[in-house]
């Protein structure tokens, strides 16, 4: 009477326990895949349901009754878990949930209805009575080749479902690795426990052995809910989210073997070759390169295509020890870049050459003019506009300055300290000869592009003295890294106004957030190309700027193919 007591008690839990998680799985249906674990969970309770009402019932025909039931069901259980597990974990398309709830409950009504009628009933079990086991009228039948092909079916999509189950937990992140370690063992509790039965000839086909296995299941089902909230931290948001990011990627994407056969593309790919994806699967990269007239061996390449310019790249695809298993074709479209470098190009000749051979004749005719007047009023005009056309011409000096210094590959061994002092010596003009005190060590030297270096150090000496007062001193001082050389320079007069360090950090110049000159923007653009770093931070009293060279006979500089990164400045 206990061992009786005991098990119906097993089994309202077992009822009661799926039930509850189908309707908390419900809520959360437009997760992936837990609209079909809502679904598995409901299957599974009637299916316990069926079970324990077969074990109480009080006549041989009910417990038959039920026990055909209870064996129907298993078709259902069976669907659902798989498409739970494909649509959780993200595998293949996701199958449209109408389609997918009349395919699965039609194929399991379908198969309840087999079992009823009796006519068909002879095709899936035979010899059924209820037979007695530990007190209770157990529903008992022998198996036919249909239903133990329809068996057979089943035990490979569990295992199917495992198998992706497992894969899942050798290579999943470390927020789903447990998960799915959780997911596989619940299922693997009632799958083994059914074996069990299966191969114990002692035991009935009906003993409630794979329901009472299913209690050690709803525990580990909570657990994970409750632990790791598998209703929200699906793999399949991962998965799919990936996708996604691969086929809407603005890069034209292909994906070849070893041998040069493309495996995989997305939309962008498509686009830049002009071929759908069936066109591209198949076909070999170089002969697809060619059709864009690019040499394979000429990569990286620029190519323009229909009005667009498109950057083609090449990269080895290797595994987890690094060996070559394939390579992958990049097209980025670098249209917006290559017009805005064209346009830069334009107003950079305007300024260096069209503008300053104007403000030459403007400064040389209004030196003449302030020479031949005798009118002091109007001669301090002069000198005012002849003071804004230099600035100008100033700054076109730079802009030319800092165009060859980029263009320039020379790498030289520099020692910093006399650098600084060169640039100091050409700075009297603006500022007296102890304006600007260096304490370098002599030692300190690195290697690099001397003349950006140049122009860091000597616009970030200017504007320094530019923004401060006559009595304003600034100190330059260095220390070697074991990557290279840092370089702080600190003055003791009005720290560099906020809006101009803002103009400079937002990369734009508005009506509200500008700066006064360009020398600035110079230090910005000049220290990422000697690969260094750059901050800008306003002391009480004056400004403090520190850079870092790297010197390029130890480390050397990243090439950068498309874009050069600016500094970062607080």
């Amino acid at each position: 009477m206990v061992q009786r007591t005991v098990l119906v008690f097993l089994l309202l839990i077992a009822v009661l326990a799926p039930a509850m998680l189908s309707f908390l799985a419900w809520w959360n249906r437009r997760q992936p895949g837990i609209y079909w674990f809502a679904v598995h969970s409901g299957f599974v309770a009637v299916w316990v349901f069926a079970t324990l009402t077969s074990l109480v019932a009080d006549t041989e025909a009910t417990t038959i009754w039920f026990g055909l039931i209870s064996n129907s069901l298993t078709l259902g259980i069976t669907l659902s878990w798989f498409l739970f597990i494909i649509t959780y974990l993200g595998y293949g398309p996701r199958l449209p949930e109408r389609f997918g709830t009349v395919t699965v409950f039609g194929v399991g009504a379908a198969y309840v209805a087999l079992y009823l009628v009796p006519f068909t009933r002879q095709f899936l079990a035979t010899d059924i009575a209820a037979t007695q086991w530990s007190g209770f009228l157990v529903y008992n039948a022998e198996s036919t080749p249909v239903s133990t092909l329809v068996l057979a079916i089943g035990l490979v999509l569990f295992l199917a479902g495992l198998s992706l189950l497992f894969q899942r937990v050798v290579t999943g992140n470390r927020f789903h690795l447990v998960q799915a370690a959780l997911l596989a063992t619940a299922i693997s509790l009632p799958l083994f426990a059914g074996l069990i039965l299966g191969f114990a000839p002692a035991l009935p086909r009906g003993a409630p052995v794979p329901q009472v296995a299913i209690v050690s299941s709803i525990c580990l089902y909570v657990f994970a809910l409750q632990r790791y909230d598998f209703f929200e931290l699906t793999p399949a948001t991962e998965r799919i989210g990936i996708e996604r990011a691969f086929e809407s990627l603005g890069v034209g994407i292909l994906i070849a073997g070893r041998d040069g056969t493309v495996l995989e593309t997305n939309k962008t790919g498509c686009a830049v070759f002009d071929r759908n994806r069936g066109q591209l699967l198949g076909r070999r990269v170089d002969d697809l390169l060619e059709t864009l007239a690019v040499e394979p061996d000429s990569l990286p390449a620029q190519v323009e295509i229909e009005n667009r310019y498109y950057w083609i790249t090449e990269s080895p695809v290797t595994d987890d020890t690094d060996t070559t298993i394939g390579r992958s074709v990049l097209c980025v479209d670098v249209t917006d870049q290559r017009l805005s470098e064209q346009r830069i190009d334009v107003l950079d000749r305007i300024l260096r050459h069209n503008i300053r051979n104007k403000l030459n004749v403007v400064t040389a005719r209004v030196t003449m003019a302030i020479e031949r007047s005798d009118d002091e009023q109007l001669t301090e005009m002069l000198a005012e506009a002849d003071g804004a056309a230099r600035e100008l011409l100033s700054s076109s000096d730079k802009a030319r300055e800092f165009e060859v210094a980029v263009q320039s590959a020379t790498r030289e061994t520099v020692a910093l300290g006399d650098l600084v002092e060169e640039c100091r010596h050409n700075l009297t003009d603006v500022a007296g000869e102890t304006a600007v005190q260096s304490d370098i060590p002599t030692d300190i030297a690195l290697k690099t592009n001397r003349r950006l270096l140049a122009l860091v150090i000597s616009n970030s000496l200017e504007s320094a003295l530019v923004h401060g007062t006559a009595d304003t001193t600034v100190r330059v001082s260095a220390s070697q890294t074991p990557d290279g050389v840092a370089v702080e320079i600190v003055d003791d007069g009005p720290a560099i106004p906020a809006h101009e360090i803002a103009a400079i950090n937002d990369g734009e110049e508005t009506q509200l957030s500008h700066s006064s000159g360009i020398g600035l923007w110079l230090v910005r653009w000049a220290v990422p190309r000697l690969g260094g770093h750059v901050t800008f931070q306003q002391r009480e009293p004056g400004t403090q700027i520190k850079l870092t060279v790297p010197d390029q006979s130890v480390t050397e500089p990243a090439e950068s193919t498309i874009t050069d990164y600016p500094a970062t400045i607080d």
